[in-house]
């Protein structure tokens, strides 16, 4: 409350010179300049001037005028703040200024220290690079202390063209952030050709980048010359076993083990923070950044190489970690197995090799009531191996949006999710796992969820992992229309007054407006389960019912398919809706959300007219 009204006293005070400015209303700026000319270089209530506002928002009219007009073009945004120059966006407002005589900064002490440049880069825009540094832009300044340089952050992002360039420029190939070397960036970045090609260039590297690139020969060379190393706290303050498990390299994973490296080693406490979007150990930023972490509050805490192994689907580390006598039923904190690892990662092959070696596939460590219970949660939920079973198919229709920011294109279509995870179910319970009335309602068992619910009816509104799902979403995903009557019929459609997570009373709405995601009808329709959707529809559920600000049919874009999406217009659907409160999507309609997917109804959503 106190930072809006703060905002909207800003917005009050500004006046109709930065206004016009953050605008780009070229005929307003030459009207009110006209009238006040000294007003030109005026701070406004953010402190700065009208070319601050105009560069910050890339108006290049607005930009071009105001430098013909006299501004400052290397006026400072308050008494440490940033020259016009470093808020610029594009390559075009960035020449202009440049060309005007903007000032580069390069000795710049100020937090904006490097900013023209890493914004550069984050555009992918070689000719602005190019630009920037040919006016003296230093490859290796930071916009703030602790944070990456441009040339960490092309590392990071893979940019291999703009790499060259900035090194050819200077950049040095010894930069490090929080601790961490270029290879590694590029590494944690997902570019092992780049991390390679940095090392063959002379970067340095720890013994962790080379486990994680599986680098057999370097990791020897290391080895030989630093036998101590091998059970050392590296990288994220995990040891060089977790890094090789964690790559894959069953050659590296084998060399350590030989070497004496402790199979069963856990990783301590980890802090997750970002800066510059690198992920960094708080322990190893300058002065830790005032960060005091709760030391029961972090990231894969307690994990153990198998964790790691069974957690990326690397079956020869899995082997040989097993082989060597590793721990098989290790808890991590947060309470789960490596067998819950690899059922969740969909791979049966690990599955099988895990409860060969005597993993309990009924391994569960659930989580204390309270505040201690928030902090594990936090970390991970705990998790059943049948739970981590479903994960995979629970997440999938918010995959086309997690491959949309991972840059991946190649997940697997539901129905093979589907096969595999009733495989590797069918394989636990085979096992010895006891199926519960959720694991019942997912695998489509009408009788043993008819006793369940005999047993105890206030099941029909329980939360599991994963995701706090209920049961009538688990039905609602797998297209099981009988059990989902059975459910309704037992009140799921009603709302329960509270529900426990992690150890806490909390309310809930109703099923229909959850606010943990999408509904039972945008999971239906995402999955293209055309008869569920009808079942729920006759139920009354409406389908322009709003969850996390977005109508529910939005859950039939991802699937592809048709059919739901015609049975929900038949019965009232109003495909022109606007998304609502829904973060980057806010204000984007069916055909934006289609699009945005990759979705094939983006076509039919065209020829509709909408």
């Amino acid at each position: 409350m106190i930072a809006a009204a703060l905002l909207l006293a800003c917005l009050a005070q500004e006046s109709d010179l930065h206004a016009a400015a953050r605008l780009g209303d070229v005929a307003e700026l030459r009207r009110l300049m006209e009238a006040e000319p000294e007003a030109i270089d005026r701070e406004g209530p953010y402190r700065g001037t009208a070319l601050h506002d105009a560069v910050g928002n890339s108006r290049l009219d607005a930009v071009t005028f105001l430098i013909e007009a006299g501004a400052d073009v290397n006026a400072r945004c308050g008494d440490d703040g940033a020259l016009p120059l470093q808020l610029a966006r594009c390559f075009e407002v960035a020449k202009v200024l440049l060309d005007a005589g903007a000032a580069i900064g390069k000795d710049d002490e100020s937090r904006y220290a490097g900013l023209a440049l890493s914004q550069a880069v984050e555009a992918d825009d070689p000719e602005w690079v190019g630009l920037l540094l040919d006016h003296g832009a230093d490859p290796d300044a930071r916009p703030n202390p602790g944070s990456e340089s441009a040339l960490a952050q092309a590392v990071r992002l893979g940019r291999g063209a703009l790499v060259d360039r900035l090194l050819d420029a200077g950049g040095s190939l010894e930069t490090t952030v929080a601790g961490c070397h270029l290879p590694w960036l590029a590494l944690r970045g997902g570019h092992p050709e780049l991390a390679r090609r940095l090392l063959a260039g002379g970067a340095p590297a720890d013994l962790s980048t080379l486990c994680l690139l599986n680098d057999a020969k370097r990791v020897k060379t290391w080895l030989d010359e630093k036998p101590s190393s091998v059970n050392s706290l590296g990288v994220e303050r995990r040891t060089p076993l977790h890094w090789a498990a964690h790559s894959g390299g069953g050659e590296v994973v084998e060399l350590l083990v030989r070497r004496g490296a402790d199979v069963d080693a856990r990783a301590p406490w980890l802090e997750e923070v970002w800066v510059g979007g690198a992920r960094l150990v708080p322990g190893s930023l300058p002065g830790n950044h005032g960060i005091d972490p709760h030391p029961d509050f972090g990231s894969n805490r307690g994990d153990t190489p198998l964790h790691d192994a069974a957690r990326m689907e690397n079956r020869a580390a899995v082997q040989v970690l097993l082989e060597a006598g590793a721990e098989v039923d290790p808890f991590s904190e947060s309470g789960v197995t490596p067998l819950a690892l690899a059922a969740a990662a969909g791979s049966i092959e690990i599955v099988r090799d895990l409860v060969a070696a005597g993993a309990d596939p009924n391994a569960y460590d659930p989580p204390p009531t309270g505040s201690a219970g928030f902090y594990r949660h936090w970390q991970g939920p705990a998790m059943t191996p049948l739970e981590g079973a479903r994960d995979a198919i629970y997440w999938w229709p918010s995959r086309p949006w997690m491959r949309l920011e991972s840059g991946q294109r190649d997940d697997p279509p539901l129905r093979e999710l589907v096969r595999s995870s009733f495989e590797i179910s069918r394989l636990l319970i085979d096992a010895g796992a006891t199926v519960g009335f959720l694991d019942a309602c997912f695998l489509g068992d009408t009788e043993l969820v008819r006793e369940w619910l005999t047993l105890d009816p206030s099941l029909v509104h329980q939360r599991g992992n994963p995701g706090g799902s209920t049961a009538m979403r688990w039905a609602a995903l797998m297209g099981h229309v009988e059990i989902g009557r059975q459910l309704i019929e037992a009140g799921a459609l009603s709302p329960p007054t509270r529900y426990e997570s992690s150890g806490m009373i909390l309310p809930h709405p109703p099923e229909g407006r959850s606010p943990q995601g999408p509904s039972p009808l945008g999971f239906a329709a995402g999955a293209d389960r055309t008869e569920f959707v009808r079942m729920l529809l006759d139920e009354g559920l409406d389908p322009n019912d709003c969850v996390q600000g977005k109508p529910v049919w939005f859950g039939a874009l991802p699937s592809g398919s048709t059919k739901p999406l015609e049975l929900l217009v038949e019965r009232g659907a109003h495909l022109d809706e606007r998304a609502r409160d829904a973060g980057y999507s806010s204000g984007e309609t069916a055909l934006h959300e289609a699009a945005r997917t990759g979705s094939l109804i983006a076509g039919l959503l065209t020829y509709a007219g909408l």
